[in-house]
């Protein structure tokens, strides 16, 4: 090959060169058939289950001048459903890590506390006083209906922290405040061994408990609100599907009981699953 054809070459590659990105570029028609599409936000609608331990706050009363129910614990559960969706469709811009969403969940928040007291009963065959034990308990159930709004940043794309601010309507409360004796027999200083029992009515004559008060729960305010923080794990099942655990706390922001306490409330701590369904758009293909 000569120089002639070698240049000629050279020209050829070079108009080429310039015609291809000198060419003004065709935009996509996002309505052809035939067109990925842009990206669409990421949403999600689920099922959400979490199990853990509600935790008191503060000091609750009764009916009864002595009694202080301090460090209450019971097990507690939710169950309900979850939406959430990405706040862009641009999968290139730092706000499409950030997601809105929303939960609605039944809670059982109850608790179980109990302290004992010592008091002293008068033994009339010896004219003295005998120290006798008796537990309190006090066991609260309540169960409530939570809707709670929240911001989720993934800071990585498996893993995100979240906050949401809750409304929580108590729709069923029950108390019961229990008495009873913490032993049935007491040796006296003489060595004498006598029975111990609290006077009862009917056929039973005698026994080792009783309720004290039991009913709707005094002073309980039917709607608080609360903040949630918590943090978790997304893991991709499929296309469609996507499971996220994750440990989620619930603290009052305002008063459950506007009585009958010092300073109470209930935290709350779950571990919890959610299986979600991506929601495609069909309009579009690209995710």
């Amino acid at each position: 090959m000569n120089f002639f054809n070698k240049l000629k070459i050279r020209h050829i590659i070079v108009f080429l060169f310039i015609l291809v990105y000198s060419f003004p570029a065709k935009s996509i028609n996002l309505s052809s058939p035939i067109s990925i599409g842009e990206p669409e936000k990421d949403k999600y609608l689920g099922i959400v289950f979490g199990m853990g331990q509600n935790v008191q706050k503060g000091t609750k009363l009764v009916n009864c001048d002595s009694c202080f129910f301090t460090n209450g614990l019971k097990f507690g559960y939710d169950f309900g459903i979850i939406y959430e969706q990405s706040f862009v469709n641009d999968i290139t811009s730092f706000w499409h890590n950030f997601k809105w969403g929303a939960k609605a969940v039944y809670s059982a928040q109850g608790l179980n506390s109990n302290f004992v007291e010592t008091v002293n009963a008068y033994y009339a065959d010896y004219d003295m006083d005998i120290p006798i034990g008796l537990e309190h308990t006090n066991n609260m159930s309540i169960s409530s209906i939570d809707i709670i709004p929240f911001v989720k940043y993934n800071f990585v794309p498996f893993a995100f922290v979240r906050f949401g601010i809750g409304a929580n309507i108590i729709v069923k409360d029950f108390m019961e405040h229990k008495i009873k004796l913490t032993e049935k027999t007491k040796t006296l200083p003489n060595g004498e061994v006598v029975s111990i029992y609290i006077p009862g009515q009917g056929k039973k004559k005698s026994i080792s408990e009783y309720v004290a008060e039991e009913g709707e729960i005094k002073g309980l305010n039917k709607f608080y609100l609360s903040y949630s923080p918590g943090l978790g794990f997304d893991f991709n099942l499929s296309d469609n599907l996507q499971l996220t655990t994750g440990l989620d706390f619930t603290l009052p922001l305002t008063n459950i009981l506007s009585s009958y306490n010092i300073d109470f409330g209930i935290n709350r701590w779950r571990i919890s699953l959610e299986l979600k369904y991506y929601i495609r758009d069909n309009s579009r293909v690209y995710r």
